[in-house]
């Protein structure tokens, strides 16, 4: 099967954030074998970039980071995004 197939059947479109590159790393893998379509990045800056260029399904987010943390992240999604909404788990 190629990479195009694997990517149609998807179960959904989740954003990934932690800045803790292993963990980053070890999250993306184990979505995508279980077959779901993984942004992963690494810092709250990106993750926003992403949310506004293509809203995922889910955002797993970690709270900690340097620069703009989980909880700033949110307050700026909020605002940004404003009428849309998403799904986001710390």
């Amino acid at each position: 099967m190629n990479k195009d197939n694997k990517e149609n059947l998807a179960y959904g479109d989740i954003l990934v954030v932690d800045d803790d590159i292993i963990n980053l790393k070890f999250l993306a893998e184990l979505l995508t074998l279980n077959g779901y379509r993984v942004r992963p990045v690494s810092d709250g800056e990106r993750a926003l970039q992403s949310v506004q260029e293509n809203l995922p399904e889910l955002i797993l987010l970690d709270y900690n980071m340097p620069g703009m943390n989980g909880s700033k992240f949110v307050n700026i999604s909020k605002m940004t995004l404003r009428q849309r909404i998403f799904r986001l788990f710390f």
